[in-house]
């Protein structure tokens, strides 16, 4: 049946976006991460006298 199919897709598109939302917040969680552990290590890095090699 045509509105059987048609409820199916909707469905599994809406899955589909949840599902891309939660890895796009999740890569960005990481990148912040990523970003903050960059900055710790530099902060204690000057802190204890040692040089800091810039990183991206």
């Amino acid at each position: 049946m045509p509105c059987a199919r048609l409820a199916e897709l909707r469905a599994e598109r809406e899955w589909a976006l949840s599902r891309k939302k939660e890895l796009d917040e999740t890569e960005a969680k990481i990148a912040a991460e990523t970003a903050e552990i960059a900055r710790l290590e530099a902060e204690l890095a000057e802190l204890r006298g040692e040089t800091t090699v810039s990183t991206p």
